[in-house]
């Protein structure tokens, strides 16, 4: 089944739909993250690896980063991802039948990375960071659709290592392919 839209995650709708999957480490990490910590982020060292069935595939994985000002509209900004060849020994083996694709930022990214930072760095107090992502290409076994299982993890700093984002769940791909 050919996805233009395989898979969409975002913070709001991983708390709206699977609240139970995030691990609360994260929820604790991310409520803490604050201006130095995004400093800290070297774009070059920025992972992220989705745990999947092994027959799906994701192509043109775009991490989307909304900054909403308290004050102003919301800016988008889209940053590419590659798939690196390098497996990372650091995350868990991958159970039978799955994979772990793990992506990093193209030197275009990296870019739109650095400037989504700088205008990171400038909101106001009470405003908000929504970070999604997103394959815009790819397949999907069709019984795999409404039962698509992920994992999520991100690397932020190679040497604190990867966080679970998203523990092993199972999204309905169909309401995606709905909406795009």
């Amino acid at each position: 089944m050919k996805r233009r839209s395989l898979l969409t995650l975002s913070a709001a709708g991983m708390l709206a739909a699977a609240c139970t999957s995030i691990p609360v480490s994260t929820m604790w990490k991310m409520a803490r993250f604050d201006r130095a910590d995004v400093l800290a982020i070297d774009p070059a060292q920025l992972r992220a690896a989705t745990l999947v069935d092994q027959r799906a595939t994701m192509k043109h994985v775009t991490m989307k980063v909304t900054l909403a000002p308290k004050d102003r509209a919301p800016t988008d900004f889209l940053i590419l991802l590659a798939e690196p060849v390098n497996r990372d020994a650091r995350l868990p083996a991958a159970p039978a039948g799955r994979r772990w694709d793990i992506f990093a930022l193209t030197p275009e990214g990296q870019r739109d990375f650095m400037r989504m930072r700088e205008s990171a760095l400038g909101l106001p107090p009470g405003s908000s960071l929504t970070l999604g992502l997103s394959a815009r290409e790819g397949t999907v076994p069709p019984d795999l659709a409404q039962r698509f299982p992920l994992r999520l993890d991100l690397l932020l700093d190679a040497k604190e290592g990867w966080f679970t984002v998203l523990k092993d769940s199972e999204l309905d791909l169909t309401q995606y392919a709905r909406k795009g």
